[in-house]
């Protein structure tokens, strides 16, 4: 495995978890304390290594091929997000007492992230074209190897890009409360439609 390929691979990450979607919008939307937006975009990477493990010991291949488990995971992951939009839309102007950031709260949001991440078919298909196009079938590392650091430096660019986008969100957000609110709406409204033109798409391949 050339050192070409990697950094290749890691452009193309970084420019993938910079382009705003559902990651974005749920990211945003929990950035107005770090309480909350660190355990999310912790459960957002833990997610993503999932996804790339099982494309790593092939198991993804599997689960893509199984039209049932794919549908399943389709309607699981819009609905999931639906739910989530709609959160954000209808408690957006609710504060968040300091005595509800316990340890039940960090682990809600963090499995708000975990779920997210896992449940988007998108990104497991994405991850499974897109990573063996930067492997090498005839390099000294074995394909297993190969996949997993490429799908390790997805994540790392998970982390800082979202993290950089959470800081940078929430100062703005904390800084003009209405504008807070507004925001957080708006982040809700583009989760729903996510959600929408996932359903819409996956639907339309049926055909």
């Amino acid at each position: 495995m050339e050192i070409g390929q990697i950094l290749g691979f890691w452009s193309v990450a970084l420019m993938l978890t910079m382009t705003p979607g559902a990651d974005w919008a749920v990211v945003i939307n929990s950035s107005t304390k770090r309480s909350v937006a660190m355990p999310t975009i912790a459960g957002l990477a833990s997610g993503y290594i999932a996804v790339v493990l099982a494309v790593s010991i092939g198991l993804a291949s599997l689960l893509a091929a199984n039209p049932i488990i794919f549908n399943v995971m389709a309607y699981a992951g819009a609905g999931y997000l639906a739910w989530l939009g709609s959160n954000a839309i209808f408690k957006s102007g609710a504060a968040i007492s300091v005595e509800n950031e316990n340890a039940s709260s960090v682990n809600r949001h963090f499995f708000k992230g975990f779920s997210l991440s896992t449940l988007n078919p998108m990104a497991l298909l994405l991850l499974l074209v897109l990573l063996p196009q930067f492997t090498s079938k005839t390099g000294s590392w074995p394909m297993v190897y190969q996949l997993l650091l490429l799908g390790s430096l997805f994540v790392i660019c998970v982390v800082f890009v979202y993290s950089a986008i959470a800081l940078g969100a929430g100062k703005m957000i904390n800084s003009k409360p209405r504008l807070g609110n507004l925001v957080q709406r708006l982040s809700g409204l583009v989760m729903i439609g996510l959600a929408i033109w996932l359903i819409a798409g996956h639907l339309i391949s049926l055909f």
